[in-house]
């Protein structure tokens, strides 16, 4: 076990050899640290899996905007909720009446998920990685 926690703090302190940062890897970076401090990060490995990784995924962190999240934002909280899909399966959705506390339900989630990218991002600060 200490040899496993060896390995990855060597990981972590290593340069980056493929140059700038991009979204996707600060999630795994953020998911690897949550996952040596708490006993489960299944839940904040769906959000970054879900939601994080396939609008900005392949974005440089360096090259993450005011704009481009504002947008990212907008657009989680214009989208459907999702409902529970099969693996494997079309991402299925649920229907929404477009009330206000559905809007207001959206702009819950869209917020607990950017502060799982804040917390990413500021990681990856912290770790010298941007």
């Amino acid at each position: 076990h200490f040899g496993e926690q060896v390995e990855k703090a060597r990981k972590w302190a290593k340069p980056l050899a493929n140059g700038p940062l991009a979204v996707k890897a600060a999630g795994e970076r953020y998911l690897e640290f949550l996952e040596g401090q708490r006993k489960s990060a299944a839940d904040t490995r769906y959000r970054v899996d879900a939601y994080i990784v396939p609008a900005l995924g392949d974005t440089l962190v360096s090259g993450l905007t005011s704009e481009t999240l504002r947008k990212w934002m907008v657009a989680m909280v214009k989208a459907p909720p999702r409902a529970r899909t099969k693996k494997g399966e079309k991402q299925q959705h649920r229907k929404v009446n477009g009330d206000e506390e559905s809007t207001s339900r959206r702009q819950s989630s869209a917020n607990r998920i950017f502060t799982i990218l804040r917390a990413a991002l500021n990681l990856a600060f912290k770790d010298g990685n941007v």
